[in-house]
């Protein structure tokens, strides 16, 4: 097994229509030092159908779960799994670039020996 050192949960609930854009940023960032958890949280659309269509050509996992108990638990269900040292996650709508995540891994790297550490990114279109 690679030496993974992060792990991307993303938690879909019917985001059928965001996948393969979704797809597309993520192929444009993948790295070998990191994998990609996809979690179909239960979705009633087309989400399961075409996850399971992607062309897969790195480190991804696709769980599939039967039912929607919330993006928490989809959370929970991809820490199950993850192999990374380090654990994220991000939106599958989009809200968030993927590359944010990146980012963010390369400054907490930059932060040398931090022990504790908590980097939460800036969602868009939100009414908040």
């Amino acid at each position: 097994m690679k030496n993974i050192n992060l792990s991307i949960i993303i938690p879909c609930y019917n985001e059928g229509h965001s996948i393969p854009l979704l797809f597309k940023k993520i192929e444009a960032i993948q790295k070998d030092y990191f994998e990609i958890i996809l979690i179909n949280n239960g979705s009633t659309d087309d989400t399961k159908n075409i996850l399971k269509q992607l062309n897969v050509n790195f480190n991804i996992t696709v769980v599939s779960l039967k039912e929607n108990l919330g993006y928490g638990n989809g959370i929970i269900e991809g820490i199950k799994i993850a192999n990374g040292k380090i654990i994220s996650w991000t939106h599958a709508d989009l809200q968030t670039d993927p590359k944010d995540v990146i980012d963010a891994y390369k400054f907490y790297i930059k932060q040398g020996d931090a022990k504790k550490f908590i980097l939460k990114g800036k969602r868009i279109n939100r009414k908040l």
